[in-house]
C-alpha cells in the first residue's frame, strides 16, 4: 500500500505498520512452533470481505 501513496509522512507510518506486522509474524510463527512442535502451520484460504474485494484485487 505504501508504495501507491504520494503523502510522505503517510508513507512513512505505512511502512512502519507493515514493519510491526512482519515482527508480530516472527513471534506468532515461534509460538506456534513452541506449542505444537512438529506441526506445520496451515493457514484457511485468504477471505476478503465484499467490501474491500475491489481494493484486494489490485
Amino acid at each position: 500500500m505504501a508504495v501507491n501513496v504520494d503523502m510522505e509522512s503517510f508513507k512513512k507510518k505505512l511502512e512502519f505498520l507493515a514493519e510491526e506486522e512482519r515482527k508480530h509474524e516472527i513471534l506468532l510463527r515461534k509460538l506456534y512452533a513452541q506449542t505444537f512442535p512438529g506441526e506445520e502451520l496451515i493457514f484457511p484460504k485468504e477471505q476478503v470481505e465484499s467490501e474491500l474485494k475491489p481494493v484486494a484485487s489490485k
